[in-house]
């Protein structure tokens, strides 16, 4: 390539003193292409090659910002939150706030204790009376104590073709 040329441009050898000319290209695609996401060439105030073929309109009108903005993330009000969630009586998900920044706003952390328990084992009922913070060895000792966690059934096999369950190990 000859230092006077830009890529994707054609020359004209008529003259030795020829200005490298580049496509006419629209800076903008008209609509149609633009829809079509295709490129744009136009041939000076007259439609782009593929507008003229199919026959459509050669138009601008779309709006110069048709992108939509992001989302900004914004904090949400904790008190705000808990108001709301006091009020409404509904089954209701705080796994959005999470159940930790919920009670950060309302109950004062204890020191080492990261944890938010609910003191009657019911997950859904937020309310600050029924929180507290505590460390993840007195979380799983509460729900041991509650019978809250995962509980296997044990089988006692009476003979070949029958068993008899027991909730615990001690009343087998």
């Amino acid at each position: 390539m000859s230092s006077g040329t830009l890529a994707g441009s054609t020359t004209t050898t008529t003259s030795p003193t020829a200005i490298p000319t580049t496509k006419d290209r629209a800076l903008a695609s008209c609509d149609s292409c633009s829809r079509r996401k295709k490129k744009c060439v136009k041939d000076g105030n007259k439609p782009c090659s593929d507008c003229a073929r199919l026959g459509v309109p050669y138009t601008f009108d779309r709006p110069k910002n048709d992108r939509k903005s992001g989302f900004s993330r914004k904090k949400p009000d904790l008190n705000e939150e808990w108001r709301e969630i006091e009020l409404d009586s509904r089954k209701f998900r705080v796994s959005s706030l999470g159940r930790t920044q919920l009670a950060d706003g309302v109950i004062t952390q204890e020191e080492g204790k990261k944890y938010v328990n609910h003191i009657d084992g019911n997950t859904i009922n937020n309310k600050s009376s029924n929180l507290e913070w505590c460390t993840p060895k007195e979380n799983a000792q509460y729900t041991v104590r509650l019978g809250l966690g995962y509980q296997r059934a044990i089988k006692q096999i009476l003979d070949n073709s029958s068993f008899q369950e027991f909730p615990s190990l001690a009343e087998a």
